[in-house]
């Protein structure tokens, strides 16, 4: 593992530690500790089965699927429509693995509750 993953992998180490003995909240002041990427545009790797285990003792947190050296939508218009719409729907695809993983392994996880509209 690189550095950064090290020191990800001790933190997380960290808060099962915690778990164990019983803490049933963490605060987390470094925020790359905080996010937690199931991304590879930055040329991390999608790890899938890390999920369950990070969703159990990460709660709440955020988990982003992006797509690896997709182009730039930005700025925006009617000529990038199909780019966006085919990266949209792989993103979502990707998610969808990702909550499969995430129910088949870890069934207690829950969503956070969705806003009201007006």
């Amino acid at each position: 593992m690189g550095r950064g993953a090290d020191q990800l992998a001790y933190g997380v180490e960290d808060v099962i530690r915690g778990c164990d003995l019983g803490v049933h909240s963490v605060l987390v002041s470094d925020i790359g500790q905080l996010w937690v990427l199931c991304a590879d545009d930055f040329g991390g790797v999608v790890r899938y089965y890390e999920i369950p285990a990070l969703v159990r003792v990460a709660a709440p947190v955020h988990l982003k699927f992006t797509v690896r050296i997709a182009p730039s939508l930005y700025p925006s218009g009617a000529h990038l429509d199909d780019v966006a719409v085919v990266t949209a729907r792989e993103r979502v695809r990707r998610a969808a693995i990702g909550l499969s993983v995430l129910r088949r392994h870890y069934p207690k996880a829950k969503a956070s509750p969705r806003p009201m509209t007006t």
